[in-house]
């Protein structure tokens, strides 16, 4: 027993070491982008924010932020052009979409910025700043196989760094409703 579970073990680590470094082109691709949330959406949730702005910011995020996401987030949270062989054979190809789904519904940055999600762009904004302070991203099942996925000390500071700026940049553009705001729409 002792020996068939010793091969069993061996076995999962060569299929893991093997599919893990065998690259391959991504058939999937990210098709055309939902409208930024510059324009009328009601399904959006949140303010609606200058195109100018959003376009401003999305060119800081292409020069200094996805080069770093392209490394280290972006199989998740995006589209990458190449993966992993693991990510098209079950059953790890069945935890990877999970886990791609349940990224894109937090942050989706498959378009570019403004990031995509459940929550309004502002709370995405907050939660990416603490995420990367607390050090809660990439998850640990994923260090495992991407030991070199976590952010250094450098790229927290740019990404952090970008982040405020955006939503400091994003709230003066649309100032938060005041408590009399807020009654007044729900009172229609």
């Amino acid at each position: 027993m002792k020996k068939a579970l010793s091969i069993l073990i061996l076995l999962v680590i060569v299929y893991a070491l093997v599919t893990r470094f065998i690259q391959i082109d991504n058939p999937e691709t990210a098709g055309s982008p939902s409208p930024f949330p510059c324009q009328i959406d009601e399904n959006r949730p949140g303010p609606l924010y200058p195109c100018s702005l959003l376009a401003q910011l999305n060119q800081s995020y292409l020069k200094e932020i996805k080069p770093i996401f392209q490394n280290k987030c972006l199989m998740c949270h995006g589209m990458v052009n190449r993966v992993p062989l693991y990510t098209k054979i079950p059953p790890t190809s069945w935890l990877i979409e999970r886990n791609q789904r349940e990224a894109h519904e937090e942050a989706n940055m498959t378009y570019d910025f403004p990031f995509r999600g459940e929550d309004n762009l502002g709370e995405i904004m907050e939660e990416l700043i603490e995420v990367v302070d607390d050090n809660e991203m990439p998850p640990f099942i994923y260090k495992i196989m991407h030991w070199q996925s976590s952010l250094t000390d450098t790229e927290k500071t740019v990404v952090t760094t970008w982040a405020k700026n955006a939503l400091n940049r994003l709230n003066q553009a649309v100032p938060p409703k005041s408590k009399s705001d807020h009654d007044h729409d729900h009172e229609h």
